[in-house]
């Protein structure tokens, strides 16, 4: 992806009135449409250790939304994120946030204060949000800014073209700027491309159950499809699914199947717009689209012709299958085969057609089992491989 024209900046400082929000940031959609880093490593947003950052392309890829959470009191202190050309608090493009609004500016040098101007460069602030002593603020800013770093120098900071370093730091307010961190700091221990696509491999086999084909193969390459699910909550699960769709051409889909063959199934498709949810009744007939009630799509985009879709459905929903049988759909209950494919949508843009391409599995493996991860035993990436060699008869 290429950003749009760099915007010229002048050492940037970015002040908004306090803008209250509800449950801004989230974890909802980490590694299928935003990359995500947590500090520690999992932790709950709610948690006062917990510091959160996460960052995704728009459509168009000219601008970049950006996360962060933390824990700042009464908005006396700040979380803050940098963009740095090297693993140091130097040359660096600066983001903080008290809670009450999201401010930019330039780290220059070491050891001294950031340089704040009032031109805004196209950075915007989106949202600020303070809720037990915890700030939850987004932003968004060009895919380029040019800055002044040291020595006065011009410099593009543009993630589309170049890797930096993702400096944090949780440090007391001065005003509406920042003082020395004193609390909290980190950096990744390399560089970074900010415009990669999420990776959705991450949790696979501890916090959610995944299911790839061909094996682990790599996101945005011609025939890669993933699919993913884990329970949110005692009434639904989140399913992922990502594959060569999108721009609302084609589908990616994932069907709940009774049988090891395409019929009597729950099934729903994204086309990077949206997520929709159909049953299939007859084999080699195009499922019928169903009241979504219930349904939630969490995310829909189409990155590098890729379509990233996040939904949720409740555990239990009744669906009208072969010869007007009503049949419950219970993931707490029962487990499903996993059907997928992929094809056109149809020329109304609001069903699907016959897949051109299509695979199964032999066993059923999505759904309730006893166990201790939110009452379903993950599928590891390992027997996963093992399920996708035998898959061998026609859908």
């Amino acid at each position: 992806m290429k950003g749009g024209s760099a915007l010229r900046v002048c050492l940037v400082l970015a002040i908004y009135s306090p803008k209250l929000v509800s449950a801004s940031v989230t974890v909802v959609g980490c590694g299928t449409t935003k990359t995500c880093f947590r500090n520690p490593d999992g932790c709950d947003l709610s948690e006062s250790a917990c510091r959160f950052f996460s960052w995704a392309p728009d459509a168009t890829g000219a601008t970049y939304n950006f996360e962060m959470s933390g824990v700042t009191g009464d908005s006396t202190k700040y979380i803050a994120m940098a963009l740095a050309k090297e693993s140091q608090m130097a040359d660096a493009d600066l983001y903080y946030c008290d809670g009450t609004a999201v401010r930019t500016g330039v780290i220059q040098t070491r050891h001294t204060p950031p340089s704040y101007s009032t031109t805004t460069g196209g950075f915007v602030s989106l949202s600020a949000e303070l809720a037990d002593g915890v700030a939850q603020c987004s932003f968004a800013r060009p895919a380029s800014v040019i800055k002044n770093v040291s020595n006065n120098e011009e410099y593009d900071f543009n993630i589309t073209q170049n890797r930096y370093y993702l400096l944090g730091a949780i440090g007391p307010m001065s005003g509406e700027q920042i003082t020395k961190h004193d609390t909290w700091k980190t950096k990744t221990s390399s560089s970074m491309d900010f415009s990669a696509l999420p990776d959705v491999y991450a949790g696979c086999g501890s916090t959610k159950t995944c299911f790839s084909f061909p094996d682990a193969c790599q996101i945005g390459t011609q025939g890669c499809y993933f699919y993913s699910w884990w329970k949110s909550n005692d009434t639904t699960y989140d399913f992922e699914i990502v594959g060569s769709a999108g721009a609302g051409s084609n589908y990616a889909a994932i069907a709940l199947g009774t049988q090891s063959t395409m019929v009597d199934a729950d099934t729903y498709y994204c086309d990077g717009q949206t997520v929709r949810s159909a049953v299939i009744t007859v084999k080699g007939q195009p499922p019928a689209n169903v009241d979504t009630a219930g349904l939630s799509t969490l995310s829909a985009k189409t990155l590098d012709g890729v379509a990233h879709c996040l939904f949720r459905r409740p555990s239990s929903v009744v669906r009208t299958i072969s010869n007007g049988v009503e049949k419950t759909f219970d993931l707490n209950a029962e487990k499903y085969f996993l059907l997928a494919a992929s094809g056109p949508m149809a020329p109304d843009g609001n069903t699907i057609m016959v897949h051109s391409w299509k695979t199964k599995t032999e066993n059923r493996i999505i759904g309730s089992s006893t166990g201790k991860l939110n009452s379903f035993q993950p599928v590891t990436l390992g027997l996963l491989a093992f399920v996708m060699a035998k898959l061998s008869r026609d859908l």
